[in-house]
């Protein structure tokens, strides 16, 4: 079946419930088609205030985020703190020991300064 046989036979269905329909209530169906068809199109007059708005949030967001200086309170940069975490040789040690000490938390037998 091709695309304009298939186009034929929906037409032809939907045509033959609709001949089932008395009078009036095809004039209504009619006159109902014939103004959402015409009527003037609305304007949404909220929309260019919404993007407006929007957009100078969005603006305004980015000048504080960027006027912010980058500087933990330490003065140090994150990522040279990271290094020097990831270059301590005791820090390898305690997490290879890390199932050890998670099992003494459990068991109670660690104390909170160690």
């Amino acid at each position: 079946m091709n695309e304009n046989q298939l186009k034929q036979d929906i037409k032809n269905s939907l045509n033959a419930v609709t001949d089932g329909i008395d009078g009036p209530t095809q004039a209504r169906l009619h006159d109902i088609r014939h103004q959402a068809v015409f009527q003037p199109k609305r304007r949404r007059r909220w929309m260019p205030v919404a993007t407006v708005a929007s957009s100078l949030v969005l603006g305004l967001f980015m000048i504080w985020q960027f006027s912010q200086p980058n500087v933990p309170e330490n003065g140090q940069n994150d990522w040279l703190s990271d290094v020097e975490l990831l270059a301590a040789e005791a820090e390898t040690e305690f997490y290879e020991d890390l199932e050890f000490l998670t099992w003494l938390e459990e068991s109670q037998l660690l104390e909170s300064d160690i």
